[in-house]
């Protein structure tokens, strides 16, 4: 069974518009009123985390779905 390459596409969309909708509803507010240790990331290492788990969960998911 031939499946589209470019679905992985679809994949990637659907995984990053589940988290665009989830970001909507943090708690950013009190999270960075909080006292935090010296060893705590910066903001932008843990966006970074966050995006390539994404990426890695969406893929997942197409490779899953490849195998059927």
């Amino acid at each position: 069974m031939a499946h589209n390459p470019f679905s992985i596409i679809g994949f990637l969309l659907l995984v990053l518009l589940v988290a665009g909708l989830s970001s909507q509803f943090t708690g950013a507010e009190w999270y960075g009123e909080m006292s935090q240790p010296a060893w705590n990331p910066p903001a932008w290492f843990l966006s970074l985390a966050w995006g390539i788990y994404y990426v890695l969960m969406a893929s997942s998911a197409w490779v899953v779905w490849l195998k059927g």
